[in-house]
């Protein structure tokens, strides 16, 4: 049994914490929003396996005046992971129909003619695929931390992470980046972790806030929607999705297999962002046809826009939401 979600008040307002079936896995959504009259956005988290369910909502009261916000864990990640899960199931085509089945079942239970959708470094993989198959359903797809190609995306961020301990002269991060060596790495789990880790201490994953995923630990034990299984669930479903998938991520490049969409484009791009680095995404702009697209850019912020600055980013949604009406 997993956990709550807190009310949200007012009498239009709604807070649910709910499983829905999606291909043929049940799967769970968080819901809310002080006015059920508002427009849907449909957020896609990172990973593969990084649920937000159990802390996003911290960063999201903002978007709550003015959005239903949607938070899905994913299949396999967060309380969508079950021990028996079938691995073959774990597969970006999967994904992309569980994201269309969701999208489809908020179209049609709140009335809506279309909704928004914001991906978030994995989750662009599965928005950008979204909108290409199903222009139908959204306003507008917004893109943060857009992936592109992955295996360039890796490498570069590798790069730059050693380039950054050798600039500063960080021994130990030199010694354990060179140990991994460059991507593909041989323990994909040991270097992926091993190069994040030091990314995100030289500013390229959070600009401004080396301790904000141990923070995130304390968070997701605060608040109420995940309980003392749930977070063993979100552990082993971190794991077991970047196991069964990122040999698959690593082969994306959406510069040859998305060449034009039908649907409005955004991509919000941190100024320090190495996670998913900018010279793709312009790359990817660039080449990318779609009916309007957008590049908005975030001074001082990196890879988590919607975390780093919450306000910030609230007043970038908003302001693109009323150029469509419902």
């Amino acid at each position: 049994m997993s956990g709550y979600t807190p009310l949200i008040k007012g009498k239009s307002s709604i807070s649910v914490l709910e499983s829905v079936t999606l291909g043929d896995l049940k799967q769970w959504i968080l819901i809310r929003g002080e006015d059920i009259s508002s427009p849907i956005v449909l957020c896609l988290h990172g990973g593969p396996g990084n649920a937000q369910i159990g802390w996003a909502p911290n960063f999201q009261s903002k978007l709550e005046k003015n959005f239903i916000v949607v938070n899905w864990d994913q299949r396999g990640a967060g309380l969508s992971y079950y021990d028996d899960l079938n691995k073959e199931s774990m597969n970006i085509k999967q994904f992309i129909h569980d994201a269309y089945d969701l999208s489809k079942y908020l179209v049609q239970r709140f009335n809506k003619r279309k909704i928004f959708i914001v991906g978030h470094s994995w989750g662009t993989i599965i928005g950008m695929s979204l909108i290409q198959k199903y222009p139908e359903l959204f306003h507008a797809y917004i893109g943060v931390g857009q992936s592109v190609h992955l295996q360039r995306g890796e490498s570069l961020s590798y790069d730059f992470t050693l380039e950054q301990a050798k600039t500063n002269n960080i021994d130990e991060a030199i010694q354990e980046l060179t140990e991994i060596g460059k991507p593909p790495y041989k323990d994909m789990i040991k270097g992926l972790s091993t190069q994040r880790k030091w990314l995100n201490y030289f500013g390229g994953v959070v600009a401004n806030d080396r301790d904000f995923f141990s923070k995130l630990g304390d968070l997701i034990q605060e608040r109420p929607e995940y309980n003392e299984n749930d977070l063993k669930r979100l552990q082993e479903g971190n794991s077991f999705s970047l196991k069964t998938m990122w040999a698959e991520v690593l082969e994306v490049n959406l510069l040859k297999q998305i060449k034009d969409v039908k649907v409005p484009v955004y991509f919000l791009m941190g100024e320090f962002d190495y996670n998913t680095p900018n010279q793709l995404v312009k790359e990817f702009y660039k080449s990318l046809k779609a009916p309007y697209k957008e590049m908005v850019y975030f001074n001082g912020l990196s890879h988590n826009i919607p975390f780093e600055d919450p306000d910030l980013f609230h007043h970038t949604l908003y302001n693109i939401s009323l150029q469509y009406n419902e």
